[in-house]
């Protein structure tokens, strides 16, 4: 249950502190913000987005950052939600380097004793990828070093990225009010960093509504997952969404079936479709 109440989110509409208010007081100008409605990145790579609202809200402004569907990442990213959403923000985001060259990162292990060293390492991993992808043409490269530390390293001329950025991981993760996720909060398409406190009494109302048809559906999928999981090639079960086209709601399923039991290995699939692959391998 989050901290913050309905009063207070009406109170950050009307007072102007929402961050996307104050960007426009930084000078960014509403066609800006503008170009970056529902912005999804490609894999590997960041953007800032934004979410407009149907209630007269100010939208809520974000990084998105687009994965590549490694198992590492998809427990990492589920791991940053968790940690985020149950309070853990003091020692878990780091911006590195001066005014303008920084990276960005996100620790997940930012509570362990061994933090300092470890995160050092890890980060200077993730940077020398990042940067040798940014040097060979790349453009607001990411990357998630063993699903442990997430860097974003903007370009240098990109302010509005380091506007936002700074913003998420200062301002808003010292006041433990950061978040990240896709499956339980508007941003379904992409993973997002976002300040908790700028959603609209309306908007958390239809997370509301999402949080529960996400806890159905994977309470739903409990006992073919359970029957998925003793063949062992099982990586990862969830993130339901609603097909319409199906009429039904899929779950991404990443496996390796398709090299041990000759079966389909990963995609979105259905309660009966997930039944008959358990059946097909014969667990």
């Amino acid at each position: 249950m989050s901290r913050i109440t309905d009063r207070k989110r009406s109170a950050r509409q009307r007072d102007g502190g929402t961050l996307y208010a104050k960007l426009l007081s930084q000078g960014f100008t509403a066609e800006q913000l503008q170009e970056r409605v529902s912005a999804v990145p490609p894999n590997r790579q960041f953007t800032v987005t934004v979410l407009e609202s149907t209630d007269g809200s100010d939208p809520v402004v974000g990084v998105a950052y687009g994965g590549d569907y490694r198992y590492e990442e998809e427990r990492g990213q589920e791991k940053i939600s968790e940690l985020l959403t149950n309070g853990g923000t003091g020692d878990l985001t780091h911006i590195r380097g001066g005014e303008v060259y920084r990276a960005y990162a996100f620790d997940t292990d930012g509570n362990n004793e061994y933090r300092s060293g470890s995160f050092d390492e890890r980060f200077a991993d993730a940077y020398r990828c990042a940067k040798r992808r940014r040097n060979n043409g790349g453009k607001s490269v990411g990357e998630f070093h063993d699903g442990k530390v997430l860097v974003i390293l903007p370009d240098a001329d990109d302010t509005l990225a380091h506007a936002v950025l700074t913003h998420l991981f200062t301002d808003t993760s010292a006041d433990g009010a950061l978040r990240y996720g896709g499956t339980s909060n508007p941003f379904s398409r992409a993973s997002v960093f976002y300040d908790e406190r700028d959603l609209s009494v309306e908007t958390m109302d239809a997370i509301r509504a999402d949080e529960k048809f996400t806890a159905d559906a994977m309470k739903s999928v409990a006992k073919v997952n359970a029957r998925l999981s003793k063949g062992k090639y099982l990586y990862f079960l969830g993130n339901p969404r609603f097909d319409s086209k199906k009429d039904a709601a899929v779950f991404w399923l990443n496996s390796s079936f398709d090299h041990h039991y000759g079966a389909s290995s990963f995609g979105w699939f259905t309660l009966e479709e997930l039944e008959s692959l358990a059946d097909k391998i014969g667990v």
